[in-house]
């Protein structure tokens, strides 16, 4: 639990005529983690098999009918695809998925011709719309000797009409009114065209656009009227291609998604010379498995026949194998910490049982209210149902929402309330009262003495194991006999003379363990344990939030049922708000304390997260 699984180092070397078979072995035991080989001038970085530029290419298009049909793989499908497959499965695939992609292609670029159609006859009704209802025939709307004609929107059309009778006799007016204004038509003797457009322009006229309109026959209702039938004739059609490429996503998405798992895997086989190093006749792969599969692999490669050569070989000390950590189901949870962080090295000690411990006690601590904590237990157990890729996080704050119910016993909190229904529930220490909140503060600096010494204990056991106990003794005992000397020096009767003796002795361990930056980061350790006075500055803050929403709306109770209403409204929303910045403010502030305060005193990070050469990543 507080080691990573053992690893075991393995060198491969043979000829190349066995390289294929090796890989093969490789990739189906999915056990060996394959250290990368860098160029040199004796070895070089191999080549990927000569299949792998057509293996991509079908797995591009194999993506790309999968994106085009909506296809999603399920869980529910996640059984390995036979290994046992033909050499020209491949070459199937590509000939298979080849088809498909021409008859999909074929059916979308149809959609999207139709769709363009659709586009264009809305354009032209929109324009249609502004002379609907005038009852013209819109062959009117063409060029003519002895007539010009206007056709738009204008305001104050009657007035409009009267003035142009003004100026000829010869002039005919339609008019509508319609959603888009007042439309209009105006047929005028041309020799009076100049003199209508500014009388026009006065009644601010908008011309409409007559592309494409002035070639129909017939009024405009009856051309929206046919281009509304066009349209929905053709959405038919292009439900039914959509619906034809539904069928075959039903029909071929088993195929689609066995296709692109099973060329995944023999792309990573075409491709896996890249990581080896090789001459001209022999091949070398190096990496690292599991101590529990070394009989495994010793057993399928000796299989391939004679001339392979196999070592086996323990980490060396300056070697950084990868990391396969081991954590009972309850705690392997917390490994998310690291995700976000760094994974430990091969040779520290793994933290995530003691984050497992102190994290939700920090976050319970800060929130530390029982009523918040039923309210975030049932939210976080309804969002690991519906979030259920997310389940190991929320796993954690399940954890966490349980501290939160303890601390709300300790504080004798109901979402603010420390009395409910006349019943003043029982605390050990209430965040309400300034004598409360002093003894919070104090308590909040010893939970951070405890949480950093726990830190500089674990860095003791670290340093102890990269670099002996005496380095250790220096290196991280120094800090203990720092503590000691402050202890003796500020809070205890004993003689000044054994505290600075402490003191000065805890410095020049510093010295030597640490050197300069040791003595250095001296006040660097009080400031860490300052910094925990966070978990009651935070956590008050959020009983003061509680309260002020609980008074205004104990207020409103007694002003009548409006009023009564508001304020069951007020604690709803106030408390939603308050428990919400209260698991933002807890999570971040508890993380906080364990990358930064925590993981300071021992963790250096850095390594690199065991990845089996065949294990693929979860397609989606």
């Amino acid at each position: 639990m507080f080691k990573p699984k053992e690893m075991t180092k393995v060198v491969i070397a043979a000829q190349k005529s066995c390289m294929k078979r090796v890989i093969s072995e490789l990739h189906q035991l999915k056990c060996m983690h394959i250290k990368e080989h860098k160029n040199s001038e004796l070895l070089k970085i191999g080549s990927p098999f000569d299949e792998a530029s057509h293996i991509s290419e079908t797995i591009v298009r194999v993506r790309s009918l999968k994106s085009a049909l909506g296809i999603k793989r399920n869980d529910s499908s996640k059984q390995e695809v036979s290994e046992n497959k033909a050499s020209m499965e491949t070459d199937v695939i590509s000939e298979k998925s080849l088809s498909i992609q021409q008859d999909i292609n074929s059916k979308l670029d149809e959609i999207k011709s139709m769709e363009l159609k659709i586009e264009k006859n809305n354009s032209i009704i929109d324009e249609l719309k502004q002379f609907a209802g005038l009852g013209i025939p819109l062959e009117s709307f063409s060029e003519y000797k002895s007539l010009a004609y206007f056709a738009g929107t204008a305001k104050d059309i009657e007035n409009l009409e009267l003035k142009l009778k003004n100026i000829t006799k010869k002039v005919a007016v339609y008019r509508q009114e319609n959603n888009l204004g007042n439309s209009i038509a105006v047929f005028i003797d041309i020799k009076m065209r100049d003199k209508a457009l500014e009388i026009l322009s006065l009644h601010k006229f908008s011309p409409a656009n007559m592309a494409g309109i002035d070639k129909l026959e017939g009024t405009a209702d009856e051309n929206i009227s046919r281009l509304l039938e066009e349209n929905s004739l053709i959405e038919k059609k292009i439900l039914n291609l959509k619906n034809q490429m539904k069928r075959i996503a039903e029909v071929e998405s088993e195929f689609i998604i066995d296709s692109e798992k099973f060329l995944v895997g023999e792309l990573e086989k075409s491709e896996a010379p890249l990581r080896f190093a090789e001459t001209k006749e022999v091949f070398i792969v190096t990496g690292w498995i599991l101590n529990e599969n070394k009989e495994a692999l010793q057993k399928r490669i000796r299989k391939i026949g004679k001339g392979i050569y196999l070592k086996f070989s323990e980490p060396m000390e300056n070697e950084n194998a990868p990391i396969k950590l081991k954590n009972p189901k309850v705690v392997n949870s917390f490994e998310f910490f690291f995700d976000l962080y760094t994974i430990p090295s091969y040779k520290e000690i793994d933290p995530t049982f003691f984050i497992f411990l102190t994290f939700p006690l920090l976050f319970g601590f800060i929130l530390g209210d029982f009523g918040y904590g039923i309210a975030t237990l049932m939210l976080f157990l309804i969002m690991r149902r519906v979030m259920p890729k997310a389940k190991g996080f929320f796993n954690i704050l399940i954890i966490a929402s349980l501290a939160t119910i303890l601390f709300g016993l300790v504080f004798g909190e109901f979402f603010g309330f420390e009395e409910v229904g006349g019943y003043h529930i029982p605390h050990l220490l209430s965040r309400s009262e300034d004598e409360g909140i002093i003894e919070l503060l104090k308590l909040s600096f010893i939970v951070g003495v405890i949480h950093i010494n726990l830190g500089l204990l674990i860095g003791f056991f670290n340093e102890k194991k990269s670099h002996g106990f005496s380095q250790a003794l220096f290196a991280k005992g120094g800090w203990f006999v720092l503590q000691i000397a402050v202890f003796m020096l500020g809070l205890t009767p004993y003689p000044k003379y054994i505290g600075y003796s402490l003191l000065g002795l805890s410095i020049l361990m510093l010295f030597k363990g640490e050197g300069i930056r040791g003595v250095l980061e001296i006040p660097g350790i009080f400031g860490n344990i300052m910094s925990y006075a966070r978990l009651m500055a935070i956590g008050v803050t959020s009983v003061l939030l509680a309260l002020v929403i609980n008074n205004l709306a104990k207020n409103m109770f007694h002003g009548g049922p409006v009023l009564f209403a508001a304020g069951i409204l007020l604690l709803a929303v106030g408390h939603i708000i308050n428990i919400a910045i209260g698991i933002l403010g807890s999570f971040l502030h508890s993380l906080r304390l364990h990358y930064v305060e925590f993981f300071s005193k021992f963790f250096h990070g850095g390594g690199i997260k065991y990845s089996p050469f065949g294990v693929q990543k979860d397609i989606e």
